[in-house]
């Protein structure tokens, strides 16, 4: 069982953007987890989410694709910690399923990159509870491409936007010393 544990209130530098339809941050999608992101001391971003039951696999669990979801999102968006126009798409992802994911409670799924080069990136991310359990983990690689490669016509203000909804000053990530033990 990983338990990191030391626990540790990091402050919020900046609230990210959210997308209007996106299954993870989308305002705007009945399916969305609606979830936050925010840059955070140590270049981590944190992802402050609640799963309904409509995100459910079997009973009171989140279904294991819309976890691989959120630690997916909460690994791409590490890049553009600081506020950097640079944006990833997956091509590789890991995933470790360790505990159960409640739903109906909020988690905080923490992401950071690991290594950097002109044209990728690699990151990890996790999955706690309030109690510092690490219920998933994910390590991925990434190509970095400009949002007008992504999409269509790129991202207009209406899809991308800054929704003040509960913004935080702070969040209590207890296991922030993770990435000192990941190895790539």
């Amino acid at each position: 069982m990983l338990i990191y544990q030391q626990g540790e209130i990091m402050k919020v530098l900046r609230k990210q953007k959210s997308s209007k339809e996106c299954i993870v941050c989308g305002r705007d999608s009945l399916s969305s987890v609606r979830a936050d992101f925010y840059d955070v001391e140590g270049e981590m971003v944190a992802c402050i989410f609640t799963p309904k039951d409509h995100h459910q696999s079997y009973r009171n669990r989140m279904h294991g694709g819309m976890i691989t979801a959120i630690l997916d999102e909460t690994l791409g968006r590490a890049i553009q910690w600081g506020d950097k126009d640079v944006w990833g798409v997956t091509m590789e992802i890991t995933v470790k399923f360790r505990k159960p994911v409640p739903l109906n409670t909020e988690l905080i799924a923490v992401g950071k990159i690991i290594k950097e080069t002109g044209l990728a990136f690699v990151g990890a991310s996790f999955i706690e509870d309030s109690l510092g359990n690490v219920l998933a983990t994910a390590t991925g690689k990434f190509m970095k491409l400009p949002p007008e490669k992504i999409t269509e016509g790129g991202l207009t203000d209406e899809e991308w936007f800054y929704d003040q909804e509960n913004p935080k000053t702070d969040i209590d990530i207890k296991n922030a010393n993770y990435f000192d033990n990941i190895k790539i």
